[in-house]
């Protein structure tokens, strides 16, 4: 997440924020939090940010472009604790940077491919268990397919370790 924040004088203005010359929804105010999307392409993606302010005479002064290259990186934990301590309890697979996303499926298999979890619109992290009893400690495959804010699907796969 990038936060931009300006500073007008007077302070009595409205401000748009505008990303690649399209205003952002809703940012009004002297500071806005947004998450440029990035790709998985070899070079980041360019995006421009401008905000212009207006006072209750309607002048205008803008400010900006500021420039930010962004590429978006996902990052997988390799390994998770479930034991009650309220650390690593759970594997919800991502950290993301650059973008937002959603979870479309989420699937773990045990080593001999057999299905030991899969995601439901209210639950898109895994305890550990399956069948409500503690799943053994071992190295699990996960396939999770994501729904990035700029529309794009991608799946990924790799391990995760239960560890007790």
């Amino acid at each position: 997440m990038l936060k931009l924040k300006v500073a007008a004088t007077p302070p009595d203005v409205d401000f748009t924020w505008l990303e690649n010359g399209t205003a952002i929804p809703g940012a009004t105010l002297d500071s806005v939090a947004v998450s440029p999307v990035g790709s998985d392409a070899e070079e980041p993606v360019r995006v421009e940010y401008t905000v212009v302010a207006t006072d209750e005479n309607g002048c205008t002064a803008v400010s900006g472009p500021f420039v930010q290259l962004v590429k978006r990186c996902i990052v997988f934990p390799n390994a998770f604790t479930p034991g009650n301590d309220d650390a690593n309890e759970t594997f919800s697979g991502i950290q993301t940077f650059g973008g937002t996303l959603e979870i479309v499926e989420f699937r773990i298999f045990n080593r001999w491919g057999q299905k030991v979890f899969e995601s439901s619109d209210d639950k898109k992290t895994w305890d550990g268990r399956v069948d409500g009893k503690d799943a053994p400690m071992d190295v699990y495959a996960y396939y999770i397919t994501v729904r990035f804010g700029n529309g794009d699907e991608h799946t990924y796969k790799g391990e995760v370790s239960l560890l007790r």
